[in-house]
């Protein structure tokens, strides 16, 4: 199920489909109160997926130009993803050195279903890791890009 709101009368909807098993996929503005996002499986700021649409798609036009959308709402700064990393890490594997991104990044967004990297103003987590400097990212090995906490 997709609900596209930004209403918290959606969040006992959203409890009662999962409640069933299934899955929930909220899409709203980043004003949505926490306890509907946090009762989806993944929730989608709109902001987010606004900035990915060229305006020429989003106004009809021919026109092939880049997305001009002034953030509502201020990035936040990559510091503030290190104590998720680091709590994901220790879900994983609390002894662990090296992880998977797509681990991590699946462990992250259980425990936060509005978690994205593009709310921090990077297309990929792996960027928004790197910009945080509180690790190592290890891209050259056969089984995709690991990371571990610098020494």
């Amino acid at each position: 199920f997709v609900l596209i709101s930004s209403d918290s009368d959606f969040t006992r909807l959203a409890s009662r489909i999962r409640e069933q098993g299934l899955d929930v996929y909220g899409i709203g503005q980043q004003k949505t109160p926490e306890a509907f996002r946090k009762a989806c499986k993944r929730f989608i700021f709109v902001e987010n997926i606004l900035e990915t649409i060229p305006v020429a798609e989003r106004k009809g036009s021919s026109v092939s130009e880049k997305a001009e959308i002034a953030p509502s709402e201020k990035k936040e700064p990559p510091s503030r993803v290190v104590p998720m990393i680091l709590k994901a890490m220790k879900a994983i594997d609390p002894d662990g050195e090296w992880y998977h991104l797509g681990g991590i990044g699946q462990t992250m967004i259980s425990a936060n279903p509005d978690f994205d990297s593009r709310n921090f103003g990077f297309a990929k987590l792996s960027d928004l890791i790197v910009k945080t400097g509180a690790f190592e990212v290890d891209k050259k090995g056969a089984k995709g890009v690991r990371i571990r906490r610098k020494p």
